[in-house]
């Protein structure tokens, strides 16, 4: 059976001045003070409260800007034992986040971006979104988020550190382990 795993994955980045003006760049901006009046100042709706009434254009204007300089990776092959809970085991890299051309990948977009420029450089705060559709081995109830089989449940549990992002065009020294909320839903669609 497949699920939709949506996983909302922070990172919290120092950037120096050269990666400062690199990020800066994406947006067209050459200073700190400059990428403030790009970023929303509202939250972003929820999926289903945007398939209602519309997305943010604040956001939707920041996702081109920022999804095609960054890469999104899955590892469903990156537990001790994968076939556990996973019927396949894809590793999932993605270059340019506008294209979405792997056909699980069902979503990404920017839920938020804080930036505080500093003399050596700038700090972001960056909070991606992504739902991805991976095949469950039969009666693995991944909604429930455990199962009494103590093996399946610590796999269940890795499950947080599935997803990453990050720059193409810069190298960022992460040294936060991962560790992003999660969910799994049934797909509607098997």
């Amino acid at each position: 059976m497949k699920y939709n795993f949506t996983f909302i994955v922070d990172q919290d980045l120092e950037l120096n001045a050269d990666q400062a003006s690199k990020f800066l760049g994406f947006f067209g901006c050459k200073s700190g003070e400059e990428i403030d009046d790009l970023l929303p100042t509202s939250m972003r709706p929820d999926p289903e409260a945007a398939k209602e009434f519309g997305d943010d254009p604040e956001y939707e204007k920041m996702d081109a800007m920022l999804l095609p300089h960054l890469w999104l990776e899955v590892f469903a092959d990156n537990f001790s034992n994968p076939e556990l809970i996973f019927k396949t085991t894809p590793k999932i890299f993605l270059e340019d986040l506008t294209k979405k051309d792997i056909p699980d990948i069902l979503d990404v977009r920017v839920e938020q971006l804080t930036c505080d420029a500093g003399d050596e450089g700038l700090s972001i705060c960056l909070n991606i979104l992504a739902t991805v559709r991976l095949d469950i081995v039969d009666g693995v109830k991944m909604e429930d988020g455990e199962d009494p089989n103590k093996e399946i449940d610590a796999q269940i549990y890795e499950c947080k550190n599935m997803c990453n992002f990050g720059f193409r065009e810069i190298d960022i020294e992460n040294d936060e382990a991962l560790s992003h909320d999660w969910e799994a839903i049934p797909s509607v669609s098997n």
